[in-house]
């Protein structure tokens, strides 16, 4: 077929959700069609599970809150 079977492991980077100074988590971006639109994002330990961060994310009660948190998985 071509394809190398995955060596093992995870392919999503940072699973965890460790922050970066921004408080956004390291190698995630957040996408939104428009900056007003875009929900607040957190990385939180006090909703942890296993003592790992955890994503937080809120609309913060605008009804036309439309977005998203994602990588690229190579």
């Amino acid at each position: 077929s071509g394809k190398e079977p995955h060596p093992g492991g995870n392919l999503v980077q940072n699973p965890s959700f460790e922050k970066n100074r921004n408080e956004i988590p390291e190698s995630w971006s957040i996408w939104s069609p428009r900056s007003e639109l875009e929900p607040r994002v957190q990385v939180r330990s006090d909703y942890s599970r296993s003592g790992q961060w955890s994503l937080w994310m809120s609309g913060e009660g605008k009804p036309a809150c439309y977005g998203k948190l994602g990588q690229v998985i190579k």
